[in-house]
C-alpha cells in the first residue's frame, strides 16, 4: 500500500468516525430534549395533582366546618299576650282634688253580707238591697284609673277615680259620684286595706256597705 491509499484510509476514517460522532451528539440531544419534555410534563401534571388534592381538601374542610357549625337556636314567634283588664278605657272624667299626689292601683274589694241603714243603722241583707240578682260581687280598681263594679248581677258599671291623701274619690259613668270612705289604709303599697260606701236607693234612704280587700 502506498502513501496516497493510506491518507485517503485516513480521511475516510475521519468522516466515518465525524459522522458517528454527530449521530451519537444529535442522539444524545434528542435523548435529553424527549427526557426534559417528559420532566416538565411531570411537574405540570404533579401540580395540577396537587392543586386538585389543595382544592379537593379545601371543599372538605368547608363541608367539615359546616356540618360542625351548631345550629341556631330557635326563635320563639309565639307573641307575649297580656291579659288587659275588663274595664272602659281611661275615661275623662273631671275629679276634684285636694292639690295632694294623685295615684292609681290594683286591687278587688269584696263587700260584706248585710248592709247598714244610715238613718236606723238596721242591718238589712245585700239581697234585699240590690235584688235578687245580687251575686256577691265586687269592686275592682285599676292601675289606669278606671273601676269596675259587679256588685249587681244584672249588669256592671264603671267609672273613674283617683286616691289621694288616704282618700279615694270616684265617679261612675256619665256623671254619678261614689261616697267612698277609706277604713284602713295600707302605706306600703298604697291602696286601702278596707273602705265603705254609701249607696242612695232614691229619696233619703241610705245604706252603707262595708268592703275589705279580696285575698
Amino acid at each position: 500500500m502506498n502513501i496516497k491509499e493510506i491518507i485517503s484510509n485516513k480521511k475516510r476514517l475521519i468522516v466515518i468516525i465525524s459522522v458517528i460522532a454527530v449521530i451519537i451528539i444529535s442522539v444524545a440531544v434528542i435523548i435529553l430534549a424527549l427526557n426534559s419534555g417528559k420532566s416538565n410534563d411531570d411537574k405540570k401534571q404533579s401540580e395540577t395533582s396537587s392543586a386538585g388534592a389543595g382544592s379537593a381538601a379545601s371543599e372538605d374542610s368547608t363541608a367539615d366546618t359546616t356540618l360542625k357549625l351548631p345550629d341556631a337556636p330557635p326563635t320563639s314567634e309565639v307573641p307575649v299576650e297580656t291579659e288587659e283588664p275588663d274595664t272602659m278605657p281611661t275615661i275623662d272624667i273631671y275629679i276634684p282634688t285636694e292639690g295632694g299626689e294623685v295615684t292609681h292601683f290594683d286591687g278587688v274589694y269584696v263587700p260584706d253580707s248585710v248592709a247598714e241603714d244610715v238613718a236606723t243603722g238596721e242591718k238589712v241583707s245585700m239581697r234585699s238591697l240590690f235584688g235578687k240578682d245580687y251575686a256577691s260581687g265586687a269592686i275592682t280598681f285599676y292601675s289606669n284609673g278606671t273601676f269596675k263594679d259587679t256588685i249587681s248581677a244584672s249588669g256592671m258599671e264603671s267609672g273613674a277615680y283617683n286616691a289621694e291623701n288616704r282618700k279615694i274619690k270616684a265617679t261612675y259613668l256619665p256623671d254619678r259620684q261614689m261616697n267612698i270612705t277609706v277604713i284602713e289604709w295600707d302605706d306600703a303599697s298604697s291602696k286601702p286595706f278596707s273602705f265603705y260606701i254609701i249607696y242612695n236607693f232614691g229619696g233619703v234612704a241610705e245604706y252603707k256597705v262595708n268592703f275589705s280587700e279580696k285575698k
